[in-house]
């Protein structure tokens, strides 16, 4: 009821349609029975119209367009990164290889020839010679696979293929191939197929093809091992597993011709099968750095020569055990175009036997590494050790020193490490790059080693850089030398180590235990000085017990006798015996001196109950009686 009023509010009302219905009575109180209506529309704010809500549609679609479109353009630019950091990384792993790959046959042409300028040559310089032109064959052949590589990028590497009896192009292959296997005493097997097989490819290609597979079987399998290459016919389709055909590579039916090759190596990663064909790619086991490290192209060239001939390559491989890479071939023309045919038959390459010769790395002289220098080993001239899988880098370092050391050699690591166990040699020249085992972790295994732990060790590398030198030294290498090295620098920092190592000799020798405070003026290594406090304190343990002898002082430290007597003797010149009796000598001299005892007390303190034999033994050592000592 409004009474008088003739006014009404309502506020907050939602946006919409609205009727008011209105009664009203005259002055008299008769009420108006139909009342009156008023039709009300309250309108929206603008904000909450409909073209404003599909503003905000529009606007949330643009948002997420906006933020969809900025995730994608960050995903693709992360990717971008990612995908040029893998880059440079493959780059820097190329570049790092190639330089491998070129320093070390530079090592090998520039060092004999600069002996041969210089007139320094030793022996026949006909050697010489054959080395230079081996290794720069070698070059010759690294820069044709690069030039190959670009001309197949740039569609110029053009196939002339003509119609080959297969058998007798693989034999004639093969037979090159032998007197290498042969020298590193690999059962190399060639299986032909049953009946003769003529297929179309381009020679000079499948000869690069057959080589880098055959010379990467050859080079990763160890001594003794077995490479067997198979011929025969597959019938490889799209939906074939090309797999099942490497078992039965001697099947004489089929419409390709499938040639496997077959190693007894290291094998390769599961991992890094699929990446096993990348260009500039190398592994990080089996066909890797840590074994033998090339320029990552070998097998990128061989992949795209056998696409080339329209052909398929698989691999299969297991780790321990070996690798298996298999070509598949088309049988007839119909593939190629006539102007890839070429009808007159040619001779297998001249230029074969030079090119495996040039990257075999001087196989002739293989069966050759094992041989020590007779005449050497029977003198007591120092033993150097030289470890390097590239067998004319061995022989240029051997003939460097032949004349005035004892020549030991090891193939890789691995090798070089049992030998070093074995023979004990005074100095160790190591490449960094090797199979199995490479110098770094050579290095690091014998600085790690108490027994062996005195042994200087000289690595020689091809990597460039501060980086790499920081990471030689790092794992305790006394010097880092690059390739191509100076093979005077070479010999004037073996003798100044061994020289070094002769005045460490010396003075432990007269001193021991007694050194000055400036003792790491000596460079005496952490491990050694650690062995001679041991082997000291143990002494001192037992000093007074007659009966402690050198069995008991090896079985004490954990050597055997002979172990303990070659340490002493590489430490301090001196014997394990004498090293007992001097030991105990120079304490008896320190307590005469302190005033511990007569000279009969002084010598049982020491392990002496023979006082006529302690006496003499007293005068040898310091040049006068102990009785004469003590009374002075």
């Amino acid at each position: 009821m409004l009474g008088n009023t003739r006014e009404v509010s309502f506020t907050n009302l939602d946006p919409g349609d609205y009727t008011l219905y209105v009664k009203a009575a005259n002055k008299d109180g008769f009420w108006n029975a139909e009342g009156a209506s008023i039709y009300l529309i309250i309108t929206p704010p603008w904000y909450e119209t409909w073209w404003a809500y599909l503003f905000y549609v529009c606007a949330l679609f643009v948002l997420i367009y906006v933020l969809w479109s900025y995730e994608l353009r960050r995903q693709r630019l992360r990717g971008e990164a990612l995908r040029l950091q893998e880059l440079d990384r493959f780059k820097s792993r190329f570049f790092a290889n190639i330089s491998h790959e070129f320093r070390t046959p530079l090592t090998l042409i520039l060092g004999p020839l600069k002996d041969l300028v210089d007139g320094k040559s030793n022996g026949d310089t006909s050697e010489q010679y054959e080395t230079m032109m081996r290794n720069g064959q070698r070059l010759l052949k690294l820069i044709d696979d690069i030039l190959n590589i670009s001309r197949l990028e740039a569609g110029k590497l053009a196939l002339t293929a003509q119609l080959v009896e297969i058998n007798g192009l693989i034999r004639r292959i093969i037979a090159s191939f032998k007197s290498h296997a042969d020298s590193k005493e690999i059962n190399l097997k060639f299986r032909p197929a049953a009946e003769a097989i003529e297929v179309f490819v381009d020679i000079d290609k499948m000869e690069t093809i057959l080589y880098n597979l055959l010379g990467n079987a050859l080079k990763f399998t160890p001594t003794k091992g077995r490479v067997i290459l198979e011929l025969g016919l597959a019938a490889l389709k799209n939906d074939l597993n090309p797999k099942s055909e490497i078992r039965n590579p001697q099947s004489q039916i089929g419409d390709h011709v499938a040639i496997s090759i077959q190693d007894t190596g290291p094998g390769i990663p599961p991992d890094q099968l699929i990446h096993v064909f990348d260009r500039f790619q190398q592994g990080e086991n089996g066909y890797a750095k840590d074994d033998i490290v090339g320029s990552g192209i070998g097998l990128a060239l061989t992949k795209e020569l056998v696409e080339l001939h329209q052909g398929k390559i698989t691999v299969d491989s297991e780790l321990h055990k070996g690798s298996t890479f298999t070509i598949y071939l088309p049988l007839g023309k119909n593939h190629l175009s006539p102007s890839e045919i070429i009808e007159k038959e040619t001779q297998i390459s001249r230029s074969l036997e030079k090119r495996i010769e040039g990257i075999l790395e001087g196989s002739s002289r293989t069966s050759d590494f094992r041989k020590d220098n007779s005449k050497a080993a029977a003198s007591k001239l120092p033993k150097l050790l030289i470890v390097e899988d590239n067998a004319d880098m061995r022989a240029y370092i051997k003939q460097q020193f032949s004349l005035h050391y004892q020549i030991l050699e090891a193939e890789n690591g691995a090798e070089g490490l049992k030998r070093i166990r074995k023979e004990y040699p005074d100095l160790v020249i190591s490449d960094v790059m090797m199979p199995e085992m490479d110098g770094n972790e050579l290095c690091r295994r014998i600085k790690e080693d108490e027994a062996i732990s005195h042994t200087p060790v000289i690595l020689l590398t091809a990597k460039a850089g501060e980086e790499a030198q920081v990471e030689g030294l790092g794992f305790g290498a006394d010097i880092y030398l690059e390739k191509p090295f100076n093979a005077e620098i070479l010999r004037l920092t073996v003798k100044n180590l061994l020289g070094q190592q002769r005045r460490i000799q010396q003075y432990l020798k007269d001193n021991w235990p007694v050194l000055p405070e400036n003792v790491d003026k000596l460079k005496i290594g952490v491990r050694d000085r650690e062995f001679l406090d041991k082997v000291t304190g143990i002494v001192y343990q037992y000093m007074a017990d007659e009966s402690f002898d050198i069995s008991r002082l090896a079985k004490e430290c954990g050597y055997s006798k002979t172990q303990l007597n070659r340490k002493l003797q590489k430490l301090t010149d001196t014997d394990s015996t004498t090293f007992l009796r001097t030991l105990r000598l120079r304490k008896a001299k320190q307590l005469l001196v302190e005033g511990q005892g007569n000279v009969t007390e002084v010598a049982l303190q020491v392990g002496f109950n023979n006082f006529s034999y302690f006496a003499r033994k007293f005068k040898e050592a310091f040049g006068t009686s102990p009785s004469t000592f003590l009374k002075n």
